[in-house]
């Protein structure tokens, strides 16, 4: 199996989802480079996130993206309504909320409605204009483990399934609630299933 050795100042990201994506865009701001694994071949296609708190955009504001992130997003004139139910044939509602206009709300940065599936399309794309990024989409890690001196990740390319260990000076795992970074090291999720 082949071996793959980054350089001393490269990070490795497990997972390409909107942690591990801002992440590298964390780390590229800050002048590390990362390569960044993720087993789908492309991000999401399913609406998952819909909102984007008032801190991370206070972040994305300091890593120069929250009006690109603004731009992609919900106007802010467009009503938040929200209808709690405890389910489709109720007789009423439990209770509801009118978010409203954000443009008179406390933070520097307002909260910003936006999809998952647009908000990781475009940090991908910011990733690929990155030269301090190296995303590889379609590669799955199956196993890891911390070394005396590095973190080693065993990959699969998903297209042809040729396998290759990673080794960088440090890993992080980014790749959900079954994460194979966390589970492969033992470490206990905090809490429980959602």
């Amino acid at each position: 199996m082949a071996v793959e050795e980054l350089a001393s100042d490269t990070i490795l990201i497990v997972g390409g989802g909107p942690v591990g994506l801002i992440l590298a865009t964390t780390l590229a701001h800050h002048g590390v480079k990362s390569v960044l694994i993720e087993s789908n071949l492309a991000t999401t296609r399913w609406p998952k996130m819909d909102l984007t708190i008032a801190r991370s955009m206070e972040i994305f504001r300091c890593l120069g993206i929250a009006d690109g992130l603004r731009q992609r997003g919900v106007p802010s004139h467009f009503p938040f309504t929200c209808l709690f139910s405890s389910g489709l044939n109720a007789d009423k509602a439990i209770t509801s909320s009118d978010f409203r206009n954000q443009r008179r709300t406390m933070p520097l940065e307002p909260w910003q409605r936006v999809s998952q599936e647009v908000f990781e399309t475009w940090m991908k794309e910011l990733g690929e204009e990155n030269p301090m990024v190296d995303l590889r989409f379609g590669w799955k890690a199956t196993s890891a483990r911390e070394l005396d001196d590095c973190a080693e990740v065993q990959v699969t390319d998903v297209r042809p399934g040729t396998e290759r260990t990673i080794r960088s000076p440090y890993g992080v795992g980014c790749d959900g609630a079954n994460s194979v970074m966390r589970n492969s090291l033992g470490i206990e999720i905090d809490g429980g299933p959602m």
